[in-house]
This record gives structure tokens, sequence and C-alpha cells, in this order.
């Protein structure tokens, strides 16, 4: 994950993070502790999922995958919330592969991303 952060400064730095999508994948959160100070216990979700708008207007999505195992995950995007055209979406980088559906009321990307990986969506 620190290609990508590194990879994409740019839009982290000067970016606007927007709403965040809804994410559900096949791999349960787990029940952790940190290796710090604190130790009270917090869960972990091993995909997450985030969409920048950059300084030009262009968004990109990225779908994370933490674990050590191929995870599928599906996430959703309620339509009035984003101006994006989905239907041109592609991977721009990453180790996986996904497909775009919608609904009524939103988009939904199904994934497939490979272990301590990435999907990089434009």
């Amino acid at each position: 994950m620190a290609k990508l952060r590194y990879e994409k400064t740019r839009i982290f730095t000067h970016g606007t993070l927007l709403r965040p999508p809804m994410v559900e994948s096949d791999i349960p959160d787990t029940e952790t502790t940190p290796a710090m100070s604190f130790t009270d216990p917090y869960i972990v979700s091993y995909v997450k999922s985030g969409i920048w708008e950059k300084e030009d207007g262009q968004c990109e999505i990225f779908v994370i995958n933490i674990s050590k195992t191929v995870a599928n995950a599906k996430v959703s995007f309620e339509k009035s919330k984003y101006d994006i055209d989905f239907s041109k979406l592609k991977l721009q980088s990453g180790n996986g592969s996904f497909t775009i559906s919608q609904t009524q009321n939103e988009f939904v990307i199904e994934a497939v991303i490979e272990p301590n990986s990435y999907l990089n969506i434009t």
C-alpha cells in the first residue's frame, strides 16, 4: 500500500475525499489489538474503498485488500451522491478485476482483488 500512497501522492494531498461507498466482502472483519501503549481491541475490515476527486474534477476509485487471501468485494455507490459516468470506468492499475452493474438507486462494483493489493479505477 506504500507504493499506492507514493504513486498517488498528488491526489491524496491536493484532491478531495468524497463520501465513502458501502463495502461488503467475503473476508470477515477481525477483532485485534494494537501493538501500542493502548490495548483496547478494535475491528479491522480487510477490504476498504474510497473515492477521490482530483483537481481537474475527474474521480479515482480505490478498492484495497489488506488480507493474505483473494477478496471478493461489492462496493456500492448511491447514484445521487456522485457525478460520475460509471459506464466509462476502467482499471488504471492494481491486481484484480471488476464489473459494474446498477440498480435504480446505486452503481455497484463487484471486484476480485489479489492479496495485499488494490484496484485503482478511473
